[in-house]
């Protein structure tokens, strides 16, 4: 627990054969470097333990990649791992960067082992993958391929790491917390919240459709880009908190059945339509100051259900009054009722129209 600076020789350490390991040093100062040299054909790494880490001496393997079909639910480390077609007993994960699980069936795994030194991960299936604080993932690439019911993540990842989801289907967010790592996605996949979330890197880029599905996703970073299609489910709801957080320059479409709270400057561009169902609330909160901003969109608003709301600003661009927003609603038989008001930055009226 204090500060040790010298070297220190260990003598006496018996080298462990292929699949073991053994424990040679506790650290509970993550902050300490400690380097080792240790005899030709083995190596140290670092294991995380409760409060530090554990280092492990052990034989160096001569895999990186390792493979496993999964049939039924089972535990990670009661998998069949393979190094191509060789099956590998006890497999060392400190040295293991590279992981492809088939799915036969969808059928959950829990993770029972750390993983922090794998960067690539692809996921053939459908699948839920579950972990408690082991299941820590380095700043890794996702290639997900599934059709069905896709690939869902519960407690996933550490909270800082970058994240990539390559591939096509469907990812599953089912971690809650905050995670501060960066966020990409491919055009092919979509990703589906279903837990408390706050998505805070400035640098999270979604290619693909986002789906709140339940539950409320906080998107807290200036900047963050969503640029495929946006559905937010009947009974979540999706915040947003900083500036430009949505800045879409596509044709996506945003279908609301359920609550969006602008506490930032949106960008709808005129390509753009936004879907607003029964009960569907879209409001910016009493935002002046960064409101939704139609001030260069002809944004078609179509009301397919009754009970909707609409609280929005309409922005004009730091006083700039030559530009002016339209906005055109369209009704269908179902929205017997809605209501929208609307205020005017910089003036104090304000049109209300029930």
């Amino acid at each position: 627990n204090g500060q040790v600076t010298g070297t220190a020789m260990l003598d006496g350490v018996t080298l462990p054969e292929d699949g073991a390991y053994v424990n040679i040093l506790k650290v509970m100062n993550t902050n300490s470097t400690v380097t080792f040299t240790v005899a030709e054909g083995y190596q140290v790494a670092p294991h995380a333990i409760e409060g530090g880490v554990m280092y492990r001496l052990f034989k160096t393997p001569t895999y990186t990649s390792l493979s496993a079909t999964v049939t039924e639910a089972a535990n990670w480390s009661a998998l069949t791992w393979k190094d191509g077609e060789t099956v590998v007993a006890n497999p060392i994960w400190e040295v293991v960067t590279a992981v492809t699980l088939t799915a036969e069936a969808n059928v959950a795994v829990t993770v029972d082992v750390s993983l922090a030194a794998v960067t690539a991960l692809t996921v053939n299936g459908d699948m839920s993958l579950v972990g408690g604080d082991t299941l820590k993932l380095a700043a890794a690439t996702v290639s997900v391929n599934n059709t069905g019911a896709g690939l869902t993540l519960n407690n996933a990842y550490a909270a800082n790491k970058a994240i990539t989801f390559n591939g096509t289907g469907t990812v599953t967010w089912a971690t809650p917390g905050t995670h501060s790592g960066v966020i990409t996605t491919a055009a092919g996949v979509t990703l589906k919240t279903t837990a408390e979330t706050t998505l805070s890197s400035a640098d999270n880029t979604l290619n693909g459709p986002l789906t709140v599905a339940s539950g409320t996703l906080t998107l807290a970073a200036n900047d963050c880009r969503l640029k495929g299609n946006v559905l937010v489910e009947s009974g979540a709801t999706l915040i947003t908190t900083s500036r430009d957080t949505i800045n879409y320059n596509g044709t996506q479409t945003i279908t609301i059945n359920g609550t969006v709270l602008v506490g930032a400057k949106w960008t709808i561009f005129n390509t753009n339509t936004i879907v607003l169902g029964a009960g569907a609330v879209l409001d910016t909160y009493n935002n002046y100051e960064k409101p939704l901003d139609f001030f260069r969109a002809n944004c078609p608003i179509s009301v397919t259900g009754a009970g909707a709301v609409i609280r929005a600003v309409m922005f004009d661009h730091n006083g700039d009054t030559t530009h002016s927003a339209k906005i055109t609603f369209a009704l269908s038989r179902a929205a017997a009722y809605f209501s929208i008001r609307f205020y005017k930055k910089l003036l104090s009226s304000y049109l209300h129209q029930q």
